[in-house]
């Protein structure tokens, strides 16, 4: 059976019967009827209409009010990366184009998905299956994912990251919106219905969803300026994280600036960052695309500094298939570290200072004697700092140490004091330049 339809500048679809509007179905239903129904236009009218306007009573369900001695109070569920993201909420992270959000979060992926022991610095407490939906840029998604293969070939193999290549199926995901379903009246979110059967398809047990982009995933007839939408999808995603015991990550486009150093505005309505658990975002460096830094500013389960974590795009010889890697924590998350954690990581920094200086250091033969002596290096704490960069872009057991100015002109004075390091001018502290030459090596350990 055909039916003839009319719409107005409604968007209202009337059935037209004898050249004359019948009935009307409203806009909103005809979007339900089209996800739970799509062969509605053939039905007769009477048919349609029933379905309509007939709801099933909802079952009697018990109180979810509980007593306070109902409440396990004791239980701790871990979180997913240990001061970065829960284990069930929603979270946020957003840059310019060409920081490496998508290089970053496959790497946060494969991480969960293989096992491994730290991302970003941080432990990662809870391990398992990855669903990355991928609305925009297969192609480039696929290079960031040959790069981590080539970078972690061991970690590669069972690791089970799930993909939706939107650019690649018939299968189209619908937005995080509602939609009432005319068979009872309730209303649903038809892309986390859709997610749930086919993550449900493939036996999954996801610890991580990753949506890339959230503007993707918003209802195509709003704008990311819009509060209310963008609240909605956050709801949805909460309750989809809920559903499945997971964190759900949006990644998220921020302002264009002139300067990819500029730290970063997420664009659209900022309702969406009030419903978030987790903001994040990616802010450039100078040296070259695809490498930046990782800042965290708002983290609700979580007290203490935000981290901020310096990483690298590391390419083939080529220059193609780019993969992270991990440079060292700011100094501010010092303070936030347990205290053998916090003393193991100023010893690895004073060996650094030490090897930095070592390797600076000119071998000269003095005028009078004859005799071969280090010839001072002329560092500032920042100089020092600098140095040890430079040296860490090339050896990767380098990386792991302080970066700080502040602690490392603090590490200065204590390895002088202990003669680990000879500061020929004297000046420490004094707003001059420095005359370093490496004493005594002091232990990776810490002692003497």
């Amino acid at each position: 059976m055909s039916n003839e339809f009319e719409v107005d500048q409604n968007g209202v679809h009337w059935y037209i019967e004898n050249g004359k509007r019948e009935t009307g179905i409203k806009p909103d239903e005809v979007s339900a009827l089209d996800f739970f129904r799509p062969d509605w236009r053939d039905l007769p009218r009477a048919e349609v209409v029933k379905i309509l306007t007939t709801t099933e009573k909802q079952k009697a369900k018990p109180s979810p009010l509980v007593f306070s001695w109902e409440i396990d109070l004791d239980a701790e569920t871990p979180a997913l990366v240990e001061r970065c993201f829960p284990a069930v909420g929603v979270g946020c992270m957003y840059a310019q184009p060409g920081i490496g959000k998508s290089a970053v979060a496959i790497d946060l992926s494969y991480r969960i998905a293989s096992g491994a022991a730290e991302w970003a610095h941080q432990s990662i407490n809870l391990h398992g299956d990855v669903v990355y939906v991928a609305m925009e840029g297969g192609e480039s998604l696929k290079s960031f994912i040959r790069g981590w293969r080539r970078e972690h070939p061991a970690d590669y193999d069972g690791a089970r990251v799930a993909f939706y290549f939107a650019s690649e199926t018939d299968q189209e995901l619908q937005p995080l919106v509602q939609r009432m379903d005319p068979r009872d009246g309730h209303f649903y979110e038809v892309g986390i219905l859709q997610l749930d059967e086919w993550i449900k398809g493939k036996d999954l047990t996801p610890r991580l969803i990753v949506l890339d982009t959230q503007v993707d995933m918003m209802d195509p007839d709003s704008s990311e300026n819009d509060s209310a939408p963008s609240a909605q999808m956050y709801r949805a995603a909460g309750r989809l994280a809920e559903r499945l015991g997971c964190f759900v990550l949006f990644l998220h486009h921020a302002v264009k600036t002139a300067n990819r150093t500029d730290k970063p505005t997420y664009r659209g309505s900022s309702a969406f960052a009030a419903k978030a658990d987790v903001m994040a975002y990616l802010q450039g460096v100078s040296s070259g695309r695809g490498n930046g830094k990782l800042v965290f500013e708002k983290r609700k389960p979580f007290g203490g500094d935000d981290p901020k974590v310096n990483y690298q795009g590391v390419r083939d010889d080529i220059g193609d298939d780019l993969c992270v890697s991990w440079g060292s924590p700011n100094l501010a998350e010092l303070a936030d570290t347990p205290e053998a954690e916090a003393e193991e990581r100023r010893a690895r920094t004073r060996v650094a200072i030490w090897e930095t200086l070592h390797e600076a250091t000119k071998a000269v033969v003095d005028a009078d004697t004859g005799a071969t002596v280090d010839a001072p290096v002329p560092f500032s704490g920042t100089g020092v700092v600098n140095a040890m960069k430079e040296l860490a872009t090339r050896e990767d057991d380098r990386l792991d140490v302080l970066f700080g100015s502040n602690v490392i002109r603090d590490l200065l004075v204590e390895m002088n004091e202990a003669g680990q390091i000879v500061n020929v001018a004297d000046s420490v502290g004094q707003g001059k330049s420095a005359a370093w030459v490496a004493g005594r090596r002091p232990s990776p350990g810490g002692e003497d």
